[in-house]
C-alpha cells in the first residue's frame, strides 16, 4: 500500500548514489575550481544532495570531470582562431586603442627612464633610480604594483581551459572599466581621492617653506639651509593648479575611454581556415608535487606549541 506521508528519519544511506550523479551535481563548481580537494567534495555532499559518499566516489567523480575538461581543451585550443576572429569584428576600435596603450605608453615610459627590472643592468643610473628621474615622469612610482594586482585577480581564470580563461578575463576588463567610470563620476575635486590625500599632506609640508617673490617672473624658496630658485606667476591663486594635468578626471577618463564590446557565444562563431592550434602536451612531473611553499634562507620554522628550536644549541660530548 502506497504511503504519500513518511514519518522515519532522514537516512543519508543510499547505494544508489553513483560517481556518475555526484558528478552530474559538482560539474560546474570542479570545473571553475579544478583543485578542490576530495575531502570537501565529501563534506559538501551531505549539506547539498543530503548523503553520504566514499571519498573513493569523489575521486572518480573528480576524474570524470577532469577526463571531460581534457577534451573540451583540445576542443577549444582547435576554436582559438574562431575566437580571434569574433574578437576582431566586434573590437576593432578597442583593439587598436589597447594596442596603443600597450606598445607605445611602455615605449614613452622606457625614454623617461621608467625602465624595467631588465634594463637595471643595461641603463645607467641617471635612468632607472629613482634620485635622478627628471620633471617629465609625473609619478614616482617604480615598481610593478598593477602587474602583481592584475595577476592576483587572474589567479582563479588561470586554472581553467583556455577560452574559459580568456573570457573571464575579458569579462573582468569589460566591468572594470564601467566600475571606474561610475567610480571617477562620483569625486568632487578635479582629481580622484588617492591623489587628493597625498596632495594634502605635500600641502601641510610647503607650509614650512618660504616663498620670497622678486616682483616680476621669479622667486625664491626657502627652509632651514635649503634654498631654490624658480618661476613664479602672481595669476596662480590655488595650489591646485600646480597639479599636472596627468592627475585631472579627464586624463582619467581617457584611459577607460574605450569599453570592451559584447560578443557572441561559440555557436555564432564564424569557422575559419585557419590550421587548427594543437594543445600543449601534458607531461606529469615525477614524485609528489609539493604543496609548502619555498621558505627563504633566514625566515624561522614554525615550531609546534611547546617545543623549542635546537638552534644555536652547543652540543658538548659527555
Amino acid at each position: 500500500m502506497f504511503q504519500d506521508e513518511h514519518h522515519c528519519s532522514v537516512s543519508f544511506k543510499n547505494k544508489m548514489v553513483t560517481a556518475a550523479m555526484v558528478t552530474q551535481h559538482f560539474e560546474a563548481t570542479i570545473k571553475d575550481h579544478p583543485k578542490m580537494k576530495l575531502r570537501e567534495i565529501q563534506r559538501r555532499c551531505p549539506s547539498e544532495i543530503h548523503v553520504n559518499v566514499t571519498i573513493d566516489c569523489c575521486y572518480r567523480a573528480k576524474k570524470i570531470v577532469k577526463e571531460k575538461m581534457a577534451g573540451n581543451h583540445k576542443e577549444e585550443f582547435g576554436s582559438l582562431w574562431d575566437y580571434a576572429h569574433e574578437l576582431k569584428s566586434k573590437m576593432l576600435g578597442s583593439i587598436k586603442k589597447w594596442l596603443f596603450k600597450g606598445w607605445l605608453l611602455p615605449k614613452r615610459a622606457w625614454k623617461m627612464g621608467m625602465g624595467t627590472q631588465l634594463s637595471v643592468t643595461i641603463k645607467s643610473l641617471q635612468r632607472w633610480t629613482r634620485p635622478f628621474l627628471g620633471t617629465t615622469c609625473k609619478s614616482d612610482i617604480v615598481d610593478n604594483n598593477l602587474c602583481e594586482a592584475f595577476n592576483s585577480s587572474i589567479v582563479e581564470a588561470r586554472f581553467k581551459s583556455i577560452i574559459r580563461m580568456l573570457e573571464d578575463i575579458r569579462t573582468k576588463m569589460m566591468t572594470r572599466i564601467v566600475q571606474k567610470k561610475k567610480l571617477c563620476n562620483g569625486w568632487k575635486q578635479n582629481y580622484g581621492p588617492f591623489v587628493k590625500a597625498k596632495f594634502d599632506a605635500n600641502k601641510k609640508v610647503c607650509v614650512e617653506w618660504q616663498l620670497i617673490w622678486n616682483g616680476e617672473n621669479g622667486c625664491e624658496l626657502r627652509k632651514g639651509s635649503y634654498q631654490y630658485t624658480g618661476p613664479k606667476s602672481k595669476d596662480i591663486a590655488s595650489p591646485d593648479e600646480y597639479l599636472h594635468e596627468y592627475y585631472h578626471i579627464d586624463t582619467y577618463k581617457k584611459v577607460d575611454s574605450f569599453p570592451m564590446q559584447p560578443i557572441n557565444g561559440p555557436h555564432d562563431w564564424e569557422k575559419t581556415s585557419i590550421e587548427l592550434v594543437l594543445p600543449p602536451i601534458e607531461r606529469k612531473m615525477p614524485r609528489r608535487p609539493k604543496k609548502n611553499r619555498r621558505m627563504a634562507k633566514d625566515e624561522q620554522k614554525k615550531l609546534k606549541p611547546g617545543h623549542l628550536s635546537r638552534k644555536g644549541l652547543l652540543m658538548a660530548c659527555t
